[in-house]
């Protein structure tokens, strides 16, 4: 597995109606054939399981491997005969644990390599391909009929990749490209093959499309807040930090109202 670098700048993009090369800071990866992956690798996807949440999962379990391990066991009254207890009490916990990762971590990288979809972009050929499994059936898509391609820089998130298939009245159709968002070159492959298709703006890097995705919740978040408030929203307010303003003086406002309001009410009650 290589990396495919790509030295264009966004700022040098054609028109969407002239054929694109690949965007700047491009890192896809490639395989052996020089095809573009989709989304990420077997690896990729199994790296961060392997090197923090096994090796926790690992120490609970490694208790019982300990236990019912016989080698362990054996490994432990030996070690004790000529060590201190506590000593070989810890050799015993730590290759107790260092075998349960690495059965646990082997077992991981199999289910992967058995559900992990296949997804490459070929472009010498021209093609898209898809392959939910390495024994499943495969959809091969032309460049040419790529109408839309919806990405997603979430790292759980899926690219929808809309196509018109070969019947040309029936339905578009799509091929989804699971967790498309996993890393930088993951989405990388999503953004060369943006870049060639031509079918609409190409996005940007994995961490801007990150970062515009969480301006534009914070702003659904800030529009409900004031409808709920009765405020009307103002362009300006699309800035948190000018919104948190006009929301702060608003709250002081309406803590205005109420205490005039209270002191009304105060001096139309009757003295006793």
């Amino acid at each position: 597995m290589t990396t495919a670098p790509d030295p264009r700048s966004d700022a040098s993009r054609p028109s969407t109606n002239a054929p694109r090369s690949r965007p700047d800071a491009v890192r896809a990866r490639t395989d052996a054939s020089g095809r573009i992956i989709l989304g990420p690798t077997v690896l990729a996807h199994w790296r961060p399981a392997a090197s923090m949440g096994l090796p926790l999962l690992a120490v609970p379990l490694s208790t019982m491997v300990a236990a019912f391990a016989p080698g362990i066991r054996t490994l432990s009254w030996e070690l004790s005969a000529h060590l201190p207890f506590w000593a070989a009490q810890l050799i015993e916990f730590a290759a107790a644990w260092a075998v349960t990762w690495a059965v646990t971590a082997l077992l991981a990288l199999a289910v992967l390599a058995l559900t992990n979809p296949h997804a490459r972009f070929a472009p010498a050929s021209g093609t898209v391909s898809l392959r939910p499994g390495p024994f499943a059936r495969g959809q091969r898509v032309p460049l040419e009929q790529i109408l839309r391609i919806d990405a997603d820089p979430r790292r759980q998130g899926s690219t929808d990749i809309w196509y018109r298939p070969a019947d040309a009245a029936a339905e578009p159709a799509r091929i989804t490209v699971p967790f498309s968002g996993w890393d930088d070159a993951s989405f990388d492959g999503i953004r060369a093959l943006a870049a060639t298709a031509s079918v609409g703006p190409v996005p940007g890097p994995r961490a801007q499309e990150m970062a515009a995705l969480l301006r534009a919740s914070r702003t659904r978040d800030n529009r409900a807040m004031a409808r709920s408030l009765g405020m009307g929203w103002r362009p300006e307010w699309q800035d948190p930090s000018a919104f948190e303003a006009a929301l702060d003086d608003a709250r002081r406002s309406a803590g205005r109202t109420t205490g005039r309001g209270a002191d009304r009410t105060a001096r139309r009650e009757p003295r006793g």
